[in-house]
């Protein structure tokens, strides 16, 4: 277990003294602020603690690294992110008073961290000493947890734990606000328990972690020692091509690359969609050193009729010695915790490919999702088979929570048995026909149980390593739960604390997080005191409203204060203004509060609708005219329409 230090039982400056805070910067732009402190226990306390509710918005603490000017202790960076601030305002105000509310007050205890183990890199050696005893007549498999349950290559109370703890990382994310943007709590406990786990991004490694991925799997492995300079490799469901630009950017190799992905927007309803954000960087594309492959029906899916033929074809020319597969996929259509089972059409065919491509002595390297169960290990013992030295591996960048391990395979073999494999392979590859996974997901394994279960060798090694990363990753789950609920309980209780100090001040610079509720002085109404009568609309007027704004984007931005609108008209004269309609005094009420606080990019003034004249309600200010097309119940429609989500499998994550 990984060791921890106490954290410092520090308090800040007395009560008396200068305010904690010297200045807050804040960019609503970004969702951040800079706050620049005084007082040196404050800022370390800042830093240790790592998290804040401000406003009611879960907000990240790191230390800013501007050095500290005369005067100053240092400063703090705090970020919520754009996508929060669009949606509930985090006020400079409000930054400043928590951070002085923490001058004289005592750290909780736990701030600091303690991972369930050290990180560090995994690998397994695989090996197998049986000829294999292969399907020949393939069939349709039903997807089913008992595949992992029963199988001989992970405790079925293990798998069970994993599922287990699986639901309280879902039941964590499905809770509703408040805090908002809880998520940040799940991803600040993951960077303290495992600080290497996900990092990545460096551009000397491609454009996004996959690149560093690959280049920690290459120092593993070996993966590009002895490879001859000049040839070239293939990069499998690559997109949107970190891997190539790694592989590309060992000038001393001076290698040619060729991807194939799929497509964005092609396929039909039942297959998985790539997005455009997934599709080959353009700069890959304009490489003369560098092609894409899309197959004999253009979509670049590899589980389709032709397509793998055609590619191979295209390739034919090449001395292929490095064949990479980064895909993968994630849809909600897939039942819970059957994602090993779903990719099973994917790997074989990422692995047949590798086959038929590949030089002698080529090497492949495949990310896959678990190996519990017999369909898994089928393919893995296949691969013993095919290449010479075979080995599972963890990097340390991996997430420690996630499911994904590699396999990397090195010295492709010829021979009788190769054959026959490749055979094997390339019968279940096309009894899928043109069905997508969601459709027909698993078929029976190529390699028969009793062959399998024969081979010792092969049984251990697999066994030992699935239920090492099994125990590893339920361990971590439960581990980021745990800290993430110990975060956000830790974050309330200060906030009590502050509102114990200054109860009339700090009710409003901290609401509450927590279901019971503090008693708080009535809040005066916006409304006059001789607002009402039959005419009087319940409505009012927003200006400031950014140009790229909907009518939609208007009734979510008051949804979120519970605030339900029962008509949003825009005007072209004067421009960025709009009437609001509600269906209660209480909601105008509301509606009104929301003065100042900002939809998309722009704080909007909220203000009560005053008709003009005597002559009766109007719906427009003087000289205004409706914006075409801005109909309420057309943009709400348009929203209600069921949409399926369609994610593709692709690489890159």
């Amino acid at each position: 277990m990984a060791s921890a230090t106490a954290a410092p039982q520090m308090t800040a400056s007395p009560a008396g003294a200068e305010p904690a805070v010297v200045w807050v910067k804040k960019s609503s732009r970004q969702g951040c602020a800079k706050v620049f402190l005084r007082d040196k226990n404050v800022l370390e306390r800042g830093v240790l603690q790592r998290v804040a509710i401000i406003d009611g918005v879960c907000v990240e603490i790191r230390r800013h690294t501007r050095e500290a000017r005369e005067g100053e202790a240092g400063a703090l960076f705090v970020a919520w992110g754009l996508r929060v601030e669009r949606r509930v305002t985090v006020r400079e105000e409000s930054i400043e008073d928590y951070f002085n509310g923490l001058a004289g007050t005592v750290c909780p205890e736990g701030l600091t961290a303690q991972a369930p183990f050290e990180e560090d890199d995994l690998r397994f050696v695989l090996s197998s000493e049986s000829v294999a005893t292969l399907e020949h007549a393939p069939k349709v498999d039903v997807a089913s947890k008992d595949k992992l349950l029963t199988g001989v290559f992970c405790d079925k109370q293990l798998v069970e734990g994993l599922w287990q703890a699986k639901g309280r990382l879902d039941a964590l994310w499905a809770l509703p606000p408040p805090p908002m943007a809880r998520s940040l709590m799940n991803r600040v406990a993951r960077a303290q328990l495992f600080p290497h786990s996900g990092e990545g991004g460096s551009k000397e490694n491609g454009e996004n972690r996959a690149g560093d991925k690959l280049a920690e799997l290459a120092d593993l492995t070996g993966l590009l020692h002895g490879v001859p300079a000049g040839c070239a490799f293939l990069d499998l469901c690559g997109g949107p091509g970190a891997w190539s630009q790694f592989l590309l950017a060992q000038r001393d190799l001076s290698l040619r690359g060729f991807g194939l992905t799929l497509r964005a927007q092609v396929g039909s309803e039942r297959d998985w969609h790539a997005q455009e954000k997934d599709e080959w960087y353009p700069e890959l594309s304009k490489r003369s050193d560098w092609a894409a492959l899309w197959g004999k029906d253009g979509s670049g899916d590899l589980l389709k009729p032709g397509n793998l033929e055609h590619a191979c074809q295209q390739l034919d020319a090449e001395r292929v010695m490095l064949c990479v597969a980064d895909g993968g996929f994630s849809d909600d259509s897939i039942p819970a915790n059957l994602l090993e089972l779903y990719f099973y059409r994917l790997f074989l065919g990422e692995l047949l490919m590798a086959v038929r491509v590949l030089q002698p002595g080529g090497r492949f390297v495949c990310k896959l999702y678990g190996s519990c169960s017999q369909h898994t290990a089928a393919l893995l013992y296949c691969a013993t088979r095919l290449f010479d030295d075979v080995s599972i591996v963890k990097p340390k960048t991996s997430k420690a929570t996630g499911p994904e391990r590699y396999l990397a395979a090195f010295g492709r073999k010829t021979g009788k048995e190769a054959a026959q494999i490749r055979e094997a392979l390339s019968r279940a590859h096309a009894f899928g026909g043109a069905s997508s996974p969601l459709e027909m997901p698993l078929l029976t394994p190529v390699v028969t149980m009793a062959n399998l279960a024969a081979d010792g060798v092969f049984t251990s090694s697999v066994a030992a390593m699935t239920s090492k990363l099994c125990n590893r990753n339920v361990k971590a789950l439960n581990a980021v739960v745990d800290r993430a609920e110990f975060l956000e309980e830790m974050a309330k209780t200060v906030n009590d604390e502050l509102c114990k100090r200054s109860e009339t001040q700090t009710i409003q610079c901290w609401p509450k997080c927590r279901d019971e509720t503090h008693e708080a002085p009535e809040p005066a109404s916006a409304l006059p005191a001789n607002f009402g009568g039959e005419d009087a609309a319940v409505a009012v007027r927003m200006s400031g409203i950014d140009k790229t704004a909907t009518d939609t984007d208007i009734v979510e931005f008051f949804a979120e204060v519970q605030v339900k609108t029962t008509g949003v008209r825009q005007f072209d004269v004067p421009k960025h203004n709009a009437r609001v309609d509600f269906g209660s005094k209480e909601d105008l009420e509301r509606a009104l509060a929301m003065n100042g606080r900002n939809l998309l990019r722009r704080k909007v003034k909220v203000e009560l609708w005053h008709e003009l004249g005597n002559e009766g309600p109007t719906d427009a200010v003087g000289g205004a005219r409706p914006l075409k097309d801005s109909s309420l119940q057309k943009k709400v429609e348009r929203k209600e329409r069921p949409r399926q989500s369609r994610r593709a499998f692709v690489g890159g994550a």
